[in-house]
């Protein structure tokens, strides 16, 4: 038997218990028989979500239960009828496919061209930053006179 449907028919066999009728219980909560009912068989779903505390607690008092255990019992069975999270799936590896592998060989290609121009384009830097320090090491570095 399901957990609701257990919690369900425990109300029930409480009620019956004390002799007290459904009809009884609705005219104390003011609750409708047939959610009274669909309570009593487990059916919480076709109860409007938002009233379902309010409705278990007007029905453990009119029962003479003890409305804050008979919550907890609710939850209890809320948590044990609720299926199991689907286990997170693993995101999987690329696989190495011949596109893959072609663009690897890209790459690789492209980082050797960049080594090879690397080296002489290094060799030019340091080039001209040597012909402009020669080319500016003859001037004295004072401005010429003014001519008048």
């Amino acid at each position: 038997m399901k957990a609701l449907q257990q919690f369900g028919e425990e109300l029930k066999q409480n009620r019956l218990a004390q002799q007290i009728s459904l009809a009884q219980v609705s005219a104390a909560t003011r609750i409708n028989e047939r959610l009274l009912e669909a309570m009593e068989s487990g059916k919480f779903s076709i109860l409007p979500e938002p009233y379902i505390r309010a409705f278990i607690r007007e029905y453990a008092a009119a029962t003479e239960l003890n409305p804050d255990e008979i919550i907890r019992k609710y939850h209890d069975a809320v948590a044990v009828s609720k299926p199991a999270p689907p286990p997170v799936a693993q995101p999987r590896k690329p696989e190495r496919t011949a596109t893959l592998a072609f663009d690897e060989r890209q790459q690789a290609r492209f980082v050797a061209l960049a080594r090879r121009a690397a080296v002489p384009g290094l060799f030019a830097a340091v080039a001209l930053i040597a012909v402009l320090f020669i080319a500016n090491s003859g001037s004295t570095g004072t401005p010429p006179a003014p001519r008048g």
